[in-house]
């Protein structure tokens, strides 16, 4: 009987341990999903190993996972890449970004949000790097400019949209300001 009750008290000791433990680490489900609770802040998304032919590129941002830290570096990473959908909701359970994953790299179409659900921003990335047509808002919804990117410069017409109602429109050609004709014909079709 003694034996017995030592058992059941080692269990009880071990199960105690554990638990307090998993209050500090991430809790990580099935196929690699991760809720990560840091402060008041809630993330979910997905991690993932590289295949085995990766290649790093050394020019981009790789988001990648490990203990309970998400980490973003240059040209390379020491962890389980984010994979997937990835959210971050704020301590009022709206939601903040969401976007996906593509072996560490940003891809797709990512949304930001204010604290009161009002949209923040809109981008679009291609293997890390934006891409596509973006917008930004201010928070009360009003916009306050859009564009487009290209391998991560601003590339065509900018418009941004000023707080007496008028508009600027600025033309760009991989991240330079275009201006004369070739403005003229960047904004005829040089996006």
């Amino acid at each position: 009987m003694k034996r017995m009750n030592r058992i059941i008290l080692l269990a009880l000791a071990l199960t105690a341990g554990s638990t307090a433990t998993a209050q500090n680490m991430p809790e990580v489900k099935a196929l690699g999903r991760v809720v990560l609770h840091k402060g008041d802040t809630l993330y979910q998304f997905y991690t993932s190993q590289a295949p085995r032919k990766f290649r790093v590129n050394p020019r981009s941002l790789y988001s990648w996972h490990r203990e309970d830290t998400i980490l973003v570096t240059e040209g390379s990473y020491a962890g389980k890449l984010l994979h997937g959908n990835y959210k971050v909701f704020y301590p009022n359970n709206n939601l903040r970004e969401d976007g996906s994953y593509r072996y560490g790299l940003k891809e797709g179409d990512w949304k930001t949000w204010y604290p009161d659900g009002r949209l923040q921003s809109t981008t679009a990335w291609k293997n890390g790097h934006l891409n596509g047509a973006f917008a930004r808002y201010d928070s009360s919804g009003r916009r306050l400019s859009e564009g487009s990117h290209r391998n991560g410069q601003v590339h065509g017409k900018l418009t941004e949209y000023l707080p007496d109602g008028k508009k600027r429109e600025t033309y760009y050609e991989e991240g330079v300001k275009v201006e004369g004709e070739k403005a003229k014909g960047a904004g005829q079709g040089g996006q």
